[in-house]
């Protein structure tokens, strides 16, 4: 755990191994970071630092732990701009990550645009920029998939996108694909309420959405330059109560999360959370559930 000490204003990595007692170690810098909360992250095996060195340069730093401790700082590299703090409630830390395999992508928060550096085989690459910030982030070998969606307003809401960026260490491409396209002038069935979500799953684009006010919830699978001519599957009518066919919606929103082989699709209703299953060959199921 990567924690803050206010009181001697100090970075401090805790770790306890499963029968032993918690122990404490001062993550040193001779960089300026500023905020810690905003640019300060551990991801798995790797403590990641935003700062400005003594010459002014706003760069990158990653120090690997290792069985005994934490080592070296790496410098990846410059980053062209500082982070944009809004102040939001809910906002989260600047830095954030995803890894397949021994793979690990870093992103870092901008003002206007984020940066991706990747770790391949124990090198790092230059940082790379996307030129968005937000979205949901996930790795596959070799590349980090940003995949943004932009509600409109309900009075434009075919004017909605679902964005895909594919980062390698080379660079990014953009791809995906207003719900004007998607809709080919059936405005009707555009995403109702801003109930509209995509993810990255096996390299294609999942999007599903509340389709209007009697549409259901729809589902396109395909690769992000095929998303506009892929069918639609119907995965829930919202109309429906007890059996019978109502004027109200019962669908109160709707969430999707992507992991590797399958994504989970969440709905929340009047009677309840339902969770479904989608696998990458797009076929879908009800999720089984265990607690523990």
């Amino acid at each position: 755990m990567l924690g803050w000490n206010e009181k001697n204003r100090e970075l401090i990595l805790t770790r306890k191994d499963k029968d032993g007692a918690p122990r404490t170690e001062k993550v040193d810098h001779d960089f300026e970071v500023g905020n810690f909360f905003y640019s300060s992250q551990i991801l798995w095996d790797t403590v990641v630092l935003r700062g400005v060195t003594k010459q002014g340069d706003r760069r990158l730093f990653a120090r690997q732990l290792t069985a005994t401790g934490i080592g070296e700082a790496v410098d990846i590299g410059e980053l062209e701009e500082a982070g944009r703090v809004e102040g939001g409630a809910d906002e989260a830390p600047h830095i954030t990550g995803c890894r397949s395999g021994d793979e690990l992508a870093v992103r870092v928060k901008g003002w206007r645009n984020d940066f991706l550096s990747f770790r391949t085989g124990g090198r790092w690459s230059q940082p790379v920029s996307p030129n968005l910030t937000g979205g949901t982030l996930s790795c596959r070998k070799g590349e980090a998939i940003i995949t943004r969606v932009e509600p409109a307003a309900a009075s434009a809401a075919w004017k909605s996108t679902v964005t895909q960026v594919r980062c390698t260490a080379a660079g990014c491409t953009h791809e995906g694909a207003m719900f004007e396209q998607i809709l080919h002038t059936m405005f009707q069935f555009a995403p109702r309420d801003g109930q509209l979500d995509a993810v990255e799953l096996d390299g294609k684009l999942l999007v599903v959405w509340a389709a209007g006010e009697r549409g259901g919830v729809r589902m396109r699978f395909a690769s992000a330059d095929r998303i506009a001519s892929a069918p639609d599957t119907v995965l829930y009518d919202d109309l429906t109560k007890d059996g019978k066919v109502d004027k109200l919606s019962t669908l109160f929103g709707l969430r999707l999360l992507a992991r590797d082989g399958f994504a989970i699709l969440l709905l929340s209703t009047v009677s309840g959370v339902h969770a479904l299953r989608i696998g990458t060959d797009g076929k879908v199921g009800l999720a089984s559930i265990e607690w523990t």
